[in-house]
């Protein structure tokens, strides 16, 4: 949905619009509301409280709340939206837009502005769980001989491990789907703007349906690197209001608070993201297939790997590749004649990420280690699906799983730890590097 602005006329207090234009460093009272009102959408959902508590802290003077001036400026329609909706029809605009900003104001005052919660997306997967997040960080903290400089993630999925830790100063996050990618780039690039657009959208069916539709014909286009802020919102909105977040039917069961509390994870996520070494921007983006990725980073010097894919028998990464960086040819990505064999060139189909991607994987990653003297994390399965589990044979299916892993790891001089997720699932994590409680994959390589 693109927003429309109109010209707007606010009245508040003299004092407020001065010590609004004081924090946000601006002699533009308009430009100052506009993100004092952006911001309140970022706070806490707990925190978006209009009431006139926070007015009475920060303007205590009876004449400072009196003394009034008009602000004339454009408002776009879905920050006019939200002004309406917290009105509740009971005050003006411009009484609920002082509130807002009081409240904004006041909980940057008392260091409650940001939300410690990063999770934003309703996505499949495990590095959240506990612990797992103990043995990535043991890794981290522990790692011996290593100087990584840059890491790529390659399969940065739901930032999962990006949100929680980090291992070098400069950050490259990559997916194969352009609608995270992009969100990821609007949440960096400009978070007032993605909350505006985002709140601006109702839970409800003729809003899902609104939603769902752009998504699918913004996959007949030619995606851009140009954050797109309504495709952005949109993605974000189908994936938190459809049932099993799958993006087909929306979750009658989500309400429009609970939406709106998972929003609050976007400031945090934006204060990550935008953090900088020596005025560099620490975190890129990169929308490519990930064996194109490695291959495009791994000559550089000092690169750590985060390599996540999806485990062996599940289908998820590449199902909805259509072309560009999708496609994959028959060789290694990044490969010369005396980095490879003919060994090395067997045909890949990457309409899913199977056994032959599996292959190309492992193999590619051992040239990072032994040819270019780089690192990887990388994260597998060694347990079967839990329905082959609960076959009669299930722990034959097991240790096909695991065999499956050892023959591409085993023997290459490279290190592992068995993280235990439940009764039924191990999650094997490999390193091309040693760490703290770290178990030798096989012979030593010299």
């Amino acid at each position: 949905m693109k927003l429309k602005e109109s010209v707007t006329t606010l009245t508040m207090s003299t004092a407020l619009i001065d010590m609004c234009k004081d924090v946000y460093g601006t002699s533009n009272a308009s430009e100052a509301i506009r993100n004092a009102l952006a911001d309140f959408l970022l706070l806490p959902y707990d925190e978006q409280k209009v009431d006139s508590f926070a007015i009475h802290q920060l303007l205590p003077d009876i004449d400072d709340r009196q003394k009034s001036s008009k602000v004339t400026f454009r408002l776009d329609d879905g920050l006019r939206g939200v002004l309406t909706e917290l009105s509740r029809g009971q005050d003006s605009l411009s009484k609920t837009a002082e509130q807002m900003i009081c409240r904004t104001l006041y909980a940057e005052q008392q260091g409650r502005s940001t939300a410690s919660n990063t999770d934003l997306l309703y996505i499949i997967g495990n590095k959240r769980n506990a612990k797992m997040r103990k043995a990535i960080r043991q890794i981290r903290d522990t790692a011996q001989g290593v100087d990584w400089k840059i890491s790529v993630e390659t399969c940065a999925e739901v930032l999962g491990i990006y949100a929680k830790h980090k291992f070098a100063d400069t950050e490259i996050l990559n997916d194969n789907d352009w609608d995270k990618i992009n969100l990821y780039k609007a949440i960096q690039e400009n978070p007032r703007r993605l909350i505006v657009q985002a709140r601006a959208l109702k839970v409800d069916s003729a809003t899902f349906d609104a939603q769902k539709s752009l998504l699918e014909e913004m996959k007949k286009t030619e995606r851009s690197v140009k954050v797109n802020f309504e495709a952005a919102a949109a993605y974000l909105y189908v994936n938190q209001n459809s049932y099993r977040h799958g993006g087909e039917v929306l979750n009658y069961k989500v309400t429009q608070s609970s939406y709106c509390k998972r929003l609050a994870a976007i400031k945090p996520l934006h204060q990550r993201m935008s953090q900088t070494t020596s005025s560099i921007q620490a975190t890129e983006f990169q929308n490519k297939d990930l064996l194109k990725l490695i291959g495009k980073y791994r000559r550089q010097k000092n690169v750590l790997f985060i390599v996540d894919p999806p485990y062996l028998d599940t289908d998820y990464y590449n199902n909805k590749a259509k072309s560009g960086d999708a496609k994959s040819d028959d060789s290694i990505p990044g490969t010369t004649k005396s980095d490879t064999t003919k060994s090395d060139t067997a045909e890949s189909d990457t309409a899913k990420f199977g056994e032959a991607e599996h292959a190309k994987l492992a193999r590619l990653l051992r040239l990072v280690k032994q040819n270019n003297r780089n690192d990887f994390i990388y994260f597998c399965r060694i347990t079967a699906a839990k329905g082959d589990q609960k076959k009669p044979n299930g722990e034959e299916w097991d240790r096909h799983m695991k065999g499956r892993i050892d023959d591409l790891y085993h023997g290459h001089g490279f290190f592992f730890v068995d993280v235990d997720l439940d009764d039924v699932t191990t999650e094997r994590i490999i390193t091309s590097f040693p760490f703290d409680g770290a178990t030798l994959y096989g012979k030593e390589v010299r």
